[in-house]
């Protein structure tokens, strides 16, 4: 019962830490992906670290948008460089979304 205690606390950890901002910063995204190009398809996160993958097809289900995102941008090291990354058209693509492609170039913040 002690493992059992100590693995519901680091998952509890991991949802607080982690998996809560993450979802948080694409919520923030999708509000103002407009802003970042007018057909509202390019997200642009404030940070790379948190798991954040997931909730984009969440959100996009829970908005009415599904596969309305085709690109995620986030600094990989900020002020320097960018990191783009294709969304993909539909959730089935998951594992399109895992292209990349380095900007060394940077981009208003």
């Amino acid at each position: 019962s002690a493992m059992c205690g100590q693995e519901f606390l680091e998952v509890l950890s991991d949802v607080v830490e982690s998996w809560l901002p993450a979802r948080a910063c694409v919520e923030a995204a999708m509000a103002v992906r407009e802003e970042v190009h007018s057909s509202g398809q390019v997200l642009r996160l404030s940070s790379g670290k948190l798991p954040w993958r997931g909730h984009i097809f969440d959100i996009e289900r829970e908005l009415g948008i599904e596969g309305h995102i085709k690109f995620i941008v986030y600094p990989e090291e900020p002020g320097l460089r960018w990191r783009f990354r294709w969304g993909g058209p539909f959730p089935s693509t998951r594992s399109s979304r895992g292209r990349s492609l380095l900007y060394k170039s940077p981009l208003p913040a």
